[in-house]
């Protein structure tokens, strides 16, 4: 007797009319929320890759060409999800500071947002005082294809623990900026982590650059995923189904082999000359009688009708003897 246990409840939705549409639903939003959090998730897009295959699918969602629509729906959701998310988080960020490294600590950018200016003050401060340094700024925009630029900082004054190094820089180009500090102290180069900043662009570019990223994820690394699992799961179902027809088709040739070969090994005797004959001969080998109609049975000779001349087991009607060749005559 069933428990009602968890697959039993899964096996009832699956054969339900509601089921394809739980299964739908339960893809997107499981799509929705690896999408969200794949900042902290590893294989992200693999991930959602396979839910969206392999959910509609256990759910009874075989046909490929409806799952491949569906499939491209729901990377057009994700794309604008993701975009919305990067682009609510741009536009909300605040002043940040990047870990410290080596010598370097406290290293930030002043404005981080601020679309009335174009000046932004970088600072950073040298830990130890003691050594010769050589303390420089990067500077990269993520809107713009050229590479990021290096500048030298600027001493200012000497503060709690170290000395603090600035760089006033005017930048035009509308951008999210991104910027770290480096420092040579006469034996080996230390950098800090990337910090975000300045950003200098307008709420509306900021979303539009958002979608276009989250567009650029959703199709060119989940969907070419998913499309890659859906060609794939075809082919492989394809080559079954194609193995399946060479092995019946074997069996049938081999079926037929064996019958012909059956019919071949079947033999009688020719009513003439008592020879051997094949099942499907069409005359006789030894004497050259005709067979145009089944041969009818021949019941065996008494134990007396024997041959005159060999003593060998003859027929009633048989007019030679089978195995010395005399003549007979039928009715002696």
């Amino acid at each position: 007797m069933s428990n009602g246990g968890f697959g039993d409840v899964m096996t009832k939705l699956r054969g339900s009319k509601t089921g394809l549409v739980v299964g739908l639903s339960l893809t997107a939003t499981l799509s929705l929320l690896l999408v969200l959090f794949a900042w902290y998730i590893c294989f992200a897009a693999m991930a959602v890759a396979i839910v969206m295959y392999g959910v509609p699918y256990y759910f009874g969602f075989k046909d490929r060409k409806k799952l491949a629509v569906f499939g491209l729906v729901l990377l057009i959701v994700l794309g604008l999800a993701w975009g919305l998310n990067m682009a609510n988080n741009i536009n909300n960020f605040g002043s940040d500071m990047v870990e410290k490294e080596g010598l370097l600590s406290g290293g930030t950018v002043i404005p981080t947002k601020d679309l009335d200016t174009k000046l932004y003050t970088f600072q950073v401060v040298v830990l130890n005082t003691s050594v010769y340094k050589n303390v420089t700024l990067w500077v990269d925009n993520s809107w713009d294809a050229d590479e990021a630029v290096q500048y030298d900082m600027v001493f200012v004054e000497n503060v709690t623990g170290g000395m603090l190094y600035e760089r006033q820089l005017t930048l035009e180009k509308e951008g999210i900026y991104a910027y770290e500090f480096e420092i040579w102290d006469g034996e080996e180069m230390q950098a800090t982590g990337a910090g975000y900043g300045p950003i200098n662009a307008p709420s509306d570019e900021i979303m539009n650059q958002a979608i276009m990223s989250g567009m650029f994820y959703s199709f060119f690394q989940i969907g070419l995923l998913f499309f890659m699992l859906l060609f794939l799961t075809w082919w492989m179902d394809k080559s079954k189904v194609r193995m399946q027809k060479q092995v019946e088709e074997a069996k049938k040739r081999r079926a037929e082999a064996d019958a012909k070969e059956g019919r071949a090994e079947e033999k009688f005797v020719c009513s003439e000359c008592g020879a051997e004959v094949p099942g499907d001969a069409s005359k006789c080998p030894q004497c050259g009688e005709t067979f145009d109609d089944e041969p009818e049975p021949k019941k065996k000779a008494d134990e007396d009708m024997k041959c005159p001349k060999c003593n060998a087991v003859i027929f009633a009607t048989d007019k030679k003897c089978w195995n010395c060749g005399k003549e007979l005559d039928p009715k002696s």
